[in-house]
């Protein structure tokens, strides 16, 4: 009897820890409900990728923040937890294409009013804008030129701060100051 007793009762320690552990994580489904109610109070003409149901993360004791869209991402982040999701953006497969013909000009960007003066003396001050790890939006400016691209921020920074940025692409590290839109913009570049 105790050679059928004692698996027995280690199968069911097993199945309660395994439950016990999925109590602990944060529902993947709860998450896209999420994603897809604030899609829709923003118009709804967008769709998010689902997110992936192999990611595991600590279950979240207060509300989920939800925040976006910001470069063809939604954000999920959880304070207490201290977690961060970009959920990815798809159009939908309905929206009309653009008649082929000339190119809509580039945005001019946008630039920090007195950016200079923003004290980088008391950056505790300045709230975080761009968290590391972040995809920011590149903006390289020359002379006569002026190239974007999609980067990953290093650190953090807040608006006015210089930050170091690396593409996506590359390893080399560039280093910008943080626009009020969340781009980062390198100057100076010949």
């Amino acid at each position: 009897m105790r050679t059928i007793v004692w698996p027995c009762l280690a199968a069911m320690a097993a199945a309660c820890s395994a439950a016990t552990a999925q109590s602990a994580l944060q529902s993947i489904d709860a998450l896209d409900a999420l994603v897809q109610n604030a899609l829709a109070q923003n118009g709804g003409t967008m769709s998010a990728q689902p997110i992936d149901r192999r990611l595991r993360l600590q279950r979240c004791a207060g509300p989920v923040a939800v925040s976006g869209p910001e470069l063809g991402a939604m954000v999920l982040r959880c304070p207490l937890s201290a977690w961060r999701i970009r959920v990815p953006l798809v159009a939908p497969a309905s929206a009309p294409q653009r008649e082929s013909g000339p190119a809509p000009a580039p945005a001019a960007p946008h630039a920090v009013p007195h950016a200079s003066l923003i004290p980088n003396l008391i950056p505790n001050l300045i709230p975080n804008l761009i968290r590391r790890g972040d995809q920011v939006q590149i903006v390289l400016m020359g002379r006569n030129f002026m190239v974007r691209s999609i980067g990953i921020a290093d650190q953090d920074g807040g608006v006015g701060q210089r930050i170091r940025v690396r593409n996506e692409r590359r390893t080399e590290i560039l280093t910008g100051m943080v626009q009020n839109d969340g781009s980062v913009i390198i100057s100076g570049i010949n």
